[in-house]
């Protein structure tokens, strides 16, 4: 619902304003000046509706919970057509780190369901087709500008436009990287500077743009950067324990869990925290964004765990010899 609500207002963006209940419910830079369009000399633009990439993440990571075999790529299987919208969706954000994202999660429920063996045929297969795919652009055929930018660490050619925007959004990361360390933004590295900014210094970032707004606030787009300018080293040390504990956690769930009614949602609730100690490291974190993501995912996993515990005294409480027969939905304990 949300990805449509904000994909609607690339079309209609007098419509949202006129209803307010949704438009509150949208971006604002999304309706002031479709802000996703990167025109360049020429008149050449790039369209990207960044907004799909959280609807096909979550759709995808529900189909792997369900289907964690390539199996799930046959034409044969309706689920095949929502993977490939779910895809899709992907490929229009323009988003690399989401495409890798949704790669590397789909591996990493085929090794919680069938175990290394099945994880390394995933990861050659799916690289295999990931690279065709690349492979066949400026060749076969021409892939819209979002999906080439979603693609282009991969090799393949590519328009020179889309690869100057790919190179200047990585540059400018760099450039965030290194006026935080060079300039000294984070004042305290051990204990952090706190969330929130001085006046002083948003009046002065105010007059230099969104880039010197987002270095005050600690924006740096930089999973342990944003930690280090928030609670400092001590306060990011705590989130990798919390973090890496609860991926060793989630895929003691997911076997606790598996073969029971609770398997897909134990799972769904793992591949994110296992995937996510590498994602917030090396391709995108924002720390006052994802501590209180993963202390709600961990509090879900608590849940289930407890149900499968209990689950599994109700079942080994039946006497083998009994005739009645108990399905295991009946033997889910109610949340009350």
């Amino acid at each position: 619902m949300t990805a449509s609500l904000y994909t609607m207002s690339y079309f209609f963006p007098s419509v949202p304003s006129r209803i307010p209940i949704v438009y509150a419910a949208l971006n604002v830079g999304a309706y002031f000046g479709r802000q996703a369009v990167v025109k360049e000399a020429g008149g050449t633009e790039i369209m990207r509706y960044k907004e799909l990439a959280f609807f096909g993440a979550v759709l995808l990571t529900t189909l792997y919970a369900y289907s964690p075999s390539l199996r799930i790529l046959s034409p044969l299987r309706p689920r095949f057509y929502f993977v490939v919208l779910g895809f899709f969706c992907i490929l229009l954000s323009g988003f690399r780190g989401a495409f890798v994202g949704v790669c590397a999660l789909f591996a990493i429920s085929v090794w919680l369901h069938r175990g290394t063996r099945s994880f390394l045929i995933t990861c050659t297969v799916g690289g295999l087709l990931a690279l065709a795919l690349a492979m066949g652009q400026g060749r076969l055929y021409n892939l819209p500008f979002s999906a080439q930018r979603a693609l282009t660490f991969l090799p393949g050619h590519w328009d020179p436009v889309v690869v100057l925007d790919a190179e200047m959004s990585s540059q400018g990361r760099f450039d965030w990287w290194r006026h935080a360390i060079e300039e000294h933004q984070i004042k305290d590295w051990w204990f952090g500077d706190g969330f929130g900014a001085t006046v002083s210094d948003l009046m002065v970032a105010s007059q230099h743009g969104g880039e010197a707004m987002a270095e005050v606030t600690g924006s740096l787009h930089s999973g342990p950067l944003t930690a280090i300018r928030y609670v400092g080293i001590f306060g990011l040390v705590l989130f990798y324990a919390i973090a890496i504990t609860a991926a060793v956690y989630a895929c003691r769930c997911a076997r606790q869990c598996k073969g029971t009614l609770l398997q897909p949602v134990a799972i769904y609730l793992a591949i994110q925290l296992v995937w996510f100690p590498v994602d917030y490291t090396l391709i995108f974190g924002a720390y006052n964004e994802d501590m209180p993501q993963v202390i709600f995912l961990v509090g879900l996993l608590r849940v289930v765990m407890r149900m499968a515990e209990r689950v599994k005294s109700t079942s080994s409480s039946i006497p083998a010899h009994s005739p009645v027969i108990v399905s295991e939905r009946q033997m889910l304990p109610s949340l009350n």
